[in-house]
């Protein structure tokens, strides 16, 4: 694979396996300056996807999730990397967590309704209200301003 340098623009390749150290490098940094952005998590593992590095790319996911349990992305690509690797039951919960977090994407509904029909999404929609709310603040609702 051949790159340029954005400084020198001068052109220089990388083998196979340095594309993993590459991408773990580029962004260590920002993870160790901002861990807790689930953003940041969520490109690493779409980096790490593009190398077929599928487990690596799950627990980027993981981590989107972990950190920002209420960032809809985090959720959806964890639920489908986990769909695309036969981990049926998890990726359905996982896309139900996007789903509940955003309820405007159409796309993702209709993929669960096509696989599970709409009487499983809704009961599936009710376990992810309970789990995303596990991981808000004592004093916030689901639907409610949080008070202080």
């Amino acid at each position: 694979m051949n790159l340029v340098d954005p400084v020198s623009k001068s052109s220089f390749s990388i083998s196979p396996l340095s594309k993993v150290r590459w991408v773990a490098a580029l962004f260590s940094r920002p993870l160790r300056l901002i861990p807790f952005n689930g953003s940041t998590w969520v490109q690493l593992g779409h980096s790490l996807g593009h190398l077929d590095q599928i487990d690596a790319m799950q627990i980027a996911y993981v981590n989107a999730t972990l950190v920002q349990p209420r960032l809809p992305t985090g959720h959806k690509h964890l639920g489908l990397v986990r769909y695309k690797t036969s981990l049926h039951d998890r990726a359905m919960n996982s896309l139900a967590c996007a789903l509940f977090l955003n309820p405007q994407d159409a796309a993702l509904r209709d993929l669960m309704v096509g696989d599970e029909g709409e009487a499983k999404v809704e009961a599936r929609m009710v376990v992810a209200a309970l789990t995303i709310s596990d991981f808000l603040p004592n004093s916030a609702y689901i639907g409610l301003r949080a008070t202080i």
